[in-house]
């Protein structure tokens, strides 16, 4: 890519960015305080918005602007992993807090393992790797509070999953 494509392209995403942001902040000023149980919504999306690979994984957003929240650093979404199944790839993103609702898994932080268990809580450090696995026989849901991805917004996320993607395939993670 030459100096001029670069800075083409750089001036298109500051745009869309800078759209992306108005739209979320006319979201934010419904100044919504309580997601009801009914209004989750459980879908094969992730929170950050990629696809997930299986057909039974679920993640359902709770709190985030898009959903009408004055929020602007913190994300709080569920996630329901289907026995025998791993919640997406591993992924980095801002610090996070996991809190497990029911069932049991694996967690994997960086290069540790823990078991977990309905009622335990975990904190995953900011950038760093991390994926839950369930190996048992009982869906396991969680809650996870991050912080926004990386700081980077929404429209800049897709070339941050090309990068994971090809980090990946790099791994043979796919």
């Amino acid at each position: 890519m030459d100096t001029l494509e670069l800075m083409s392209y750089r001036y298109q995403l500051v745009k869309e960015c800078a759209h992306l942001e108005e739209e979320l902040n006319i979201r934010r000023r419904q100044d919504r305080h309580v997601m009801r149980k009914s209004e989750l919504n459980f879908s094969a999306v992730h929170a950050s918005g990629i696809q997930i690979k299986g057909p039974t994984h679920l993640t359902a957003r709770a709190v985030a602007p898009e959903l009408g929240f004055n929020i602007h650093n913190l994300q709080a979404f569920f996630d329901k992993v289907p026995p025998g199944s791993s919640e997406g790839a591993y992924h980095m993103h801002g610090e996070a807090i996991k809190y497990y609702v029911s069932g049991k898994g694996i967690e994997t932080i960086g290069n540790k393992t823990y078991e977990v268990n309905s009622g335990d809580t975990v904190f995953i450090p900011a950038n760093t790797w991390h994926g839950t696995h369930n190996p048992g026989p009982d869906p396991l849901l969680f809650l996870a509070i991050t912080t926004s991805m990386l700081a980077v917004p929404l429209c800049i996320q897709p070339l941050y999953k090309a990068k994971s993607d090809e980090e990946d395939t790099d791994k043979g993670t796919r």
